[in-house]
C-alpha cells in the first residue's frame, strides 16, 4: 500500500535529520503532492508513520529498554513532530 510506504519514508526522513530540516520537507512534499492528486489521504499517512514510531517503542520496551533511552525518546519526538506537521492526534500507549 502506497500510504504505508510513504509513512515509512516520512518517519525515516524525519529521524535522519537532526533539526528536522530538509528530509521532512521533501517527505511532506511527496505526501502533499500525492494527496492533491487524490492518490492518498495525508492523515492516513501521518497516522501510519506515528503508528510505526509507537510500534518501535513497544519493540524496544519488550527488549527491556527504558523510556529515557535515546532510541525511545527519538521515536516519541518524531511521532510528536509528525502529529504537529499534519495536525493529527497521536495515539498514546
Amino acid at each position: 500500500m502506497i500510504e504505508n510506504e510513504l509513512a515509512a519514508k516520512l518517519r525515516q526522513a524525519i529521524q535522519g535529520c537532526t533539526l528536522h530540516n530538509h528530509g521532512p520537507v521533501q517527505a511532506w512534499s511527496m505526501v502533499r503532492d500525492r494527496h492533491r492528486n487524490g492518490e492518498i489521504e495525508q492523515n492516513n499517512v501521518a497516522q501510519a508513520a506515528i503508528d510505526l514510531c509507537e510500534a518501535r517503542i513497544l519493540t524496544l520496551r519488550s527488549e527491556g529498554v527504558l523510556d529515557n533511552d535515546p532510541r525511545v525518546v527519538k521515536e516519541k519526538v518524531v511521532a510528536e513532530f509528525i502529529s504537529m506537521l499534519f495536525g493529527v492526534r497521536e495515539s498514546h500507549d
